[in-house]
């Protein structure tokens, strides 16, 4: 069983039935996953972009496994398709016909990276033991992102821009959810692991 931060979903996700997608993962990912990997949910990020603003944003799951690196995953629930022509992401409710506009998944998935590594970066233990070995100092930060799409199989124009087959988890994959992993962190991480 897999390390979960926090060890169990909060009551208000538990009972949100538009949080159904977010309890079946953690579940999937307390169950499946190796004891020394840690999955943490709804990690919240505040990042400077300068000296007046800043930007916020949530990693839905950020997976740390100590041999191979990081995986910052954007969930999204429901039936997910993408509009060509506009490049617009919508779900629709698994039980109805209400659709709506949803963000890029994938984009905030590439934030949220950017935003923990920028802050594991500006860590002084982390720069003292990255720089203990000279091969990991070389090396490009062993962190990936990829989103899930739990109620959905992914498809056509789904596949497109910064979601491909190599960072996606849909439901075809959460029964074999380590192996899934395994994949991405391989394709994706490769020979920068840690």
């Amino acid at each position: 069983m897999a390390q979960m931060f926090p060890s169990q979903l909060p009551v208000e996700v538990v009972t949100d039935p538009r949080r159904r997608a977010e309890a079946l993962f953690f579940n999937q990912c307390q169950q499946q996953l190796e004891a020394d990997v840690v999955v943490v949910y709804g990690y919240r990020w505040l990042e400077p972009l300068d000296n007046r603003r800043a930007t916020e944003g949530e990693a839905d799951f950020t997976i740390i496994d100590p041999k191979r690196g990081i995986l910052v995953l954007e969930l999204k629930g429901g039936i997910i398709r993408r509009d060509a022509a506009s490049g617009k992401y919508f779900s629709r409710e698994l039980r109805g016909s209400r659709e709506h506009e949803i963000k890029d998944p994938a984009f905030q998935a590439a934030n949220s990276r950017r935003a923990i590594i920028s802050k594991l970066e500006a860590s002084k233990t982390w720069r003292t033991w990255r720089h203990r070995d000279n091969a990991r100092t070389r090396s490009a930060f062993p962190a990936t992102f990829g989103v899930v799409l739990p109620d959905c199989t992914a498809g056509g124009n789904l596949i497109s821009g910064d979601i491909t087959t190599d960072n996606l988890i849909d439901a075809t994959h959460l029964d074999s959810l380590s192996q899934r992993l395994d994949s991405i962190f391989r394709i994706l991480v490769g020979k920068n692991a840690c």
